[in-house]
């Protein structure tokens, strides 16, 4: 496989020759979408999967959402018993009629920058509070430089991230929150335990399941509409 490291390289050595000039704006533009999309994909190791795990969970979540602070419990008690055979690859999926979701995906990728993006995760979604006064206590609360997680937060340059990762869950045929994908077997909802288990020790034994194909159009999932009485 070819990696984006090695075709920003052949980029970089072609910018260099002698080339028309269409050619040559040609090659700039792609070398500077790379950069930007290598840019946005990299993240620190000490918070992401390491990769060692037999089973990996994708969750799209977003902060805001009661399901999803439904299933965090039950996410947690995962990773607890199931320790170094499972990880978890967070993926932020703001919905549009949460006001406050992008905002603290943005204050969680900050907070990975100090080495305490599941420290920062857990008090999200254990407190519920997502003002950005909130945001900016947590961080205090557990011991971040707060100056520096501010500058980070009131810039908003982690929005990219978060931008990217939305992106990438509707591609991947996600609708609605949480959506998480246990290597490769999509479950949706704040399913029980059991769900988790049954997929999870599926993928354990070896069990391997075809992706979804993806729908032609994704969209953004609509705000639920609620009847009038």
């Amino acid at each position: 496989s070819v990696s984006v490291d090695s075709v920003v390289k052949d980029l970089q050595t072609l910018e260099t020759k002698e080339l028309p000039t269409e050619v040559k704006s040609a090659v700039g533009s792609s070398l500077t979408a790379l950069e930007k999309f290598a840019d946005v994909k990299e993240v620190p190791s000490d918070d992401g999967p390491s990769g060692n795990a037999e089973v990996v969970i994708i969750e799209f979540s977003d902060f805001e959402c009661p399901y999803c602070v439904r299933a965090y419990p039950t996410v947690t008690q995962v990773l607890e018993e199931y320790g170094d055979q499972v990880e978890l690859d967070y993926k932020h999926f703001p919905l549009s009629f949460h006001a406050n979701a992008k905002k603290a995906g943005e204050a969680s990728e900050c907070a990975r920058d100090q080495d305490k993006f599941m420290e920062y995760h857990d008090t999200l979604f254990d407190t519920k509070q997502l003002s950005v006064d909130s945001l900016k206590k947590h961080a205090a609360d557990l011991g971040l430089d707060v100056a520096k997680f501010s500058e980070c937060l009131d810039s908003g340059e982690k929005g990219a991230i978060v931008d990217a990762d939305f992106e990438e869950g509707r591609q991947l045929g996600v609708g609605g929150t949480p959506t998480f994908f246990i290597n490769g077997r999509k479950l949706v909802g704040a399913q029980p335990y059991e769900n988790f288990k049954a997929a999870i020790d599926s993928a354990l034994a070896g069990e391997v399941v075809e992706p979804e194909a993806p729908p032609t159009h994704p969209t953004q999932p609509e705000a639920p509409t609620v009847p009038k009485t």
